[in-house]
């Protein structure tokens, strides 16, 4: 048996994860998303909101994601495999940035999120 569309297959896998696995996810099943998504961990971390050493905890099964991350790696993933989505343009775009820049770095100010000086 061979896969000819390897590419289109995880999206559905990815939707059927995000819309219908009760319970937390595992190491893999965060790190399948993150890959999907094409997020370095860094940015990962941003977005949910935790630490570096809280995503290594969960890739190696020192601990279990916290249900607000878990509604939120949710949520990121059903707006990111909507090709046209502003979550989905705005996750690329981090992406690029950190892939040509090393490292983003965003700070909040009054005037909302702007990249650091």
């Amino acid at each position: 048996m061979s896969i000819h569309d390897v590419a289109g297959l995880h999206q559905p896998l990815g939707m059927e994860l995000v819309c219908n696995k009760a319970g937390k996810f595992s190491s893999t099943e965060i790190r399948f998303l993150q890959i999907e998504m094409d997020l370095p961990q860094v940015q990962l971390e941003s977005l949910l909101g935790v630490s570096e050493n809280t995503i290594r905890a969960w890739e190696n099964n020192r601990g279990k994601i916290t249900k607000p991350a878990e509604l939120l790696l949710r949520t990121l993933y059903k707006q990111y495999a909507d090709l046209d989505s502003d979550i989905r343009q705005a996750v690329e775009h981090l992406v690029h940035l950190n892939r040509k820049q090393g490292k983003l770095v965003l700070v909040e100010s009054k005037k909302g999120w702007k990249t650091a000086a």
